[in-house]
């Protein structure tokens, strides 16, 4: 079993982030385990499982979601991990982000072994001071 991340900067509302995302994951057949918006909505949490495919046996995605009101910048933070293989096992993940990131309409990332420090900084200042 192995964990991937993808982080990204978007230069857009969290709730435009938010639905678009709840939306392409209801198109692309992933199963909402928990969701979490915080008291202040700018800091939210959407765990999805998304289901066996002859090329993959599922995988499940931590979304994590903080919003920077004077800039106007929705940091997003993917966990990823697989219920079991390596490998082509990622092949499905790397597609469905790629599908992701053009419905949001911005560039697709490269999905990554660590978390990356400076969104992890972020995310505790976002739901520390706002």
């Amino acid at each position: 079993m192995g964990h991937k991340f993808c982080h990204y900067v978007i230069n857009s509302n969290i709730d435009e982030v938010w639905n678009g995302t709840l939306h392409f994951w209801q198109l692309n057949r992933g199963k909402i385990l928990d969701q979490y918006i915080s008291e202040n909505e700018l800091y939210r949490k959407l765990i999805v499982r998304h289901g066996m495919t002859l090329a993959s046996f599922g995988e499940t995605y931590k979304l994590i979601l903080g919003y920077h009101p004077y800039e106007n910048i929705t940091f997003v933070a993917f966990e990823i991990k697989l219920m079991f293989g390596t490998g082509l096992q990622w092949l499905k993940p790397v597609e469905l982000m790629k599908k992701w990131s053009f419905e949001m309409r911005i560039n697709p990332m490269k999905l990554r072994k660590r978390k990356n420090q400076y969104f992890e900084e972020n995310f505790i200042e976002i739901c520390s001071n706002f």
